[in-house]
């Protein structure tokens, strides 16, 4: 990536004097391109400069993290989560926008509409397509050249043809072509029944005379009369204009224009488009015959997209996802559908394949393997069970590790990554124990990042601590992890060690609150993770109960507790004698108790 930065960096350089040169001002055609150019490598120019002021930032936060003032050293810490996730947020659309890009991307789109199967519904629901399009363009603040109306029966159109003139808007939209299904109950139908109907997409690159030039010879010319609503120029003048184009035996007839010429001209740039993309399109059979995986196409045969009435729901096939707003889709909100798309194809890439997001997008048109394709594969049905992304995928991200996960064991959350933080700003020497520790994410950030003799991690479950035990074997951290099978503190008793912390993320759920919790969590989710008796509180009782037998003087128990709990959290310290100290997460909600043991019941309690 280093030599491309460098290159593009040289050519910004470059297209800034051409820019200035006058006789560029003199050359239209030149201008539009340079300008094009010189805003994708600027976008690249600043988002480095970016890198580069954070990457200063961090290096001087790592610096003040050695410092021996406690407070300084928090703050810096502080410092380095902040920066490091926005450094690697940076790095990845860096490496995106260094990828070398399709040359249409920057194009304006023609976009053609036409009703398919299902009579006047299928022309209405083209109307509908016509009007999320043209919506979506006006959000995006790009300008809509409508082209070509073909008006059918109840409101609907057989055919709308428009452009949309605008920064990336065929790079936008190019995904969209293909057939687009919606069921619902018709405004013809008389007895309710749901009906299936299709349009059909396609978005062209609109092409410049440079790119393709057609000759007098080649094409035919038919004038007509214009049909349609009454008008001036309607039913009364030949202006209606049909231009074939001999070689390729394309047409295209254009009528909404009040004279001949403006009709022809219009007629002409459809068909430049057309030209083009069939152009592109055998370029892309060509090169997709010669590697053997894409991430996806754009070929037009495929389904792209069901918008269903009756369940409020739009499903895109490709990337597998579902949204339950009909009503908001088809007024033109389709970011979720168009911009999240491409995100988790990468996404789904970069964790079968053991790459960061930014090293997927760069290395997606590269040949994979069998393996790593039927990896995707599963994955991706997977996610269109509604399996949850990292069990799909069957890795997570915790802190700096990447581990594997899988429905042995509860997801991590990011809130357990701060429970960490506040661990390790007050403690990283001697020993400590992660009580109830699942895939070992907390025991494997604290071996790692943490200056501990020893690292011990409690499960209950079998299942689970067998997948700590993986997790080990694949970070294999300088410290020892020791993975223990028992009931939260029981391993830990007569053993003869103490701890200078004990941490825990333990179930505080209730059973109806588990009940109530999103299918995608109670479902995939092990129940026993999460539930823990009729006030929640069990698990978290036991600790209090009796970590204090096996800690060091003035040793720490740190938990991870429901906001919902806070308050109950307090008495419930108090009542065993601890001093505790209620901590918020990055939201401000209270998440974690810590406590130190206290002078028996009534021990004091504090809100930071």
């Amino acid at each position: 990536m280093d030599d491309r930065l460098r290159q593009a960096l040289a050519r910004a350089e470059e297209v800034a004097r051409e820019l200035a040169d006058p006789a560029t001002t003199r050359n239209p055609a030149k201008l539009k391109q340079l300008g094009r150019e010189h805003a994708q490598l600027d976008d690249i120019r600043q988002t480095h400069q970016r890198i580069e002021r954070l990457e200063a930032e961090l290096g001087q936060a790592q610096e003040v993290l050695a410092d021996k003032d406690p407070e300084l050293s928090q703050l810096a810490r502080a410092d380095v989560d902040r920066l490091r996730p926005e450094i690697d947020r940076l790095e990845a659309e860096l490496a995106e926008l260094l990828t070398p890009s399709d040359p249409f991307d920057d194009r304006d789109a023609i976009v053609e509409i036409r009703a398919g199967t299902g009579g006047d519904e299928a022309a209405l629901f083209a109307a509908d397509l016509f009007r999320m399009y043209t919506r979506f363009s006006e959000r995006r603040g790009w300008k809509v050249d409508i082209l070509s109306l073909s008006e059918g029966t109840l409101g609907g159109l057989k055919e709308a043809v428009f452009a949309a003139r605008g920064p990336k808007a065929y790079g936008t939209l190019r995904y969209e072509s293909g057939v687009h299904r919606v069921q619902r109950v018709p405004v013809t139908e008389q007895q309710g029944r749901i009906h299936t109907s299709a349009a059909t997409v396609a978005v062209l690159p609109e092409a410049e005379e440079v790119d393709v030039k057609i000759e007098d010879k080649d094409i035919r010319i038919d004038v007509f009369r214009s049909g349609g609503p009454g008008g001036q120029s309607v039913n009364t003048t030949d202006s209606a204009v049909r231009i074939t184009h001999i070689p390729t035996g394309l047409e295209v007839k254009c009528q909404d224009q009040k004279s001949q010429l403006q009709n022809k001209i219009k007629a002409m740039e459809i068909l430049r488009s057309r030209i083009l993309d069939r152009r592109v399109a055998e370029q892309e059979a060509e090169r997709s015959r010669e590697r053997r995986a894409q991430v996806g196409t754009g070929d037009r045969s495929q389904k792209v997209r069901t918008y269903n009435f009756p369940q409020n729901r739009v499903t895109d096939h490709r990337i597998h996802f579902t949204t339950h707003s009909v009503d908001q889709v088809l007024d033109g909100k389709l970011d979720d559908l168009i911009g999240g798309g491409q995100e988790t194809t990468a996404a789904v890439w970069a964790a079968v394949s053991g790459m960061t997001v930014g090293e997927a997008w760069l290395r997606r048109d590269e040949p994979k393997s069998a393996e790593l394709l039927a990896r995707y594969d599963g994955a991706v049905a997977q996610l269109e069970r509604g399996v949850p992304f990292a069990y799909a995928v069957g890795s997570v991200g915790f802190r700096t590790l990447n581990l594997k996960i899988d429905r042995r064991a509860l997801i991590p959350r990011p809130e357990t990554e701060g429970l960490v933080d506040l661990v390790l700003t007050r403690c990283s020497t001697g020993l400590v124990a992660d009580v109830g520790t699942g895939c070992g994410c907390m025991a494997l950030a604290f071996a790692v990042e943490g200056q501990f003799d020893k690292v011990v991690a409690i499960e209950r479950s079998a299942v689970a601590a067998a997948l700590a035990r993986e997790n080990v074997k694949r970070v294999a951290p300088g410290t020892l992890v020791e993975i223990r099978e028992g009931k939260l503190l029981a391993p830990l008793v007569d053993t003869g060690e103490r701890y200078q912390a004990i941490v825990s993320n333990p179930p505080y759920l209730t059973a109806a609150e588990y009940a109530a919790l999103d299918p995608s969590v109670a479902q995939f989710e092990p129940r026993e993770a999460l539930v823990s008796g009729s006030d929640g509180l069990d698990a978290t009782r036991s600790l209090f109960a009796g970590a204090a037998a096996v800690l060091e003087p003035g040793g720490l128990l740190a938990v991870e507790i429901d906001e919902r709990r806070a308050d109950a959290i307090r008495l419930l310290g108090r009542e065993y004698g601890w001093d505790v100290a209620i901590h918020a997460d990055l939201f401000g909600r209270p998440r974690y108790a810590l406590a130190t043991p206290g002078h028996g019941p009534g021990a004091h309690t504090s809100e930071e």
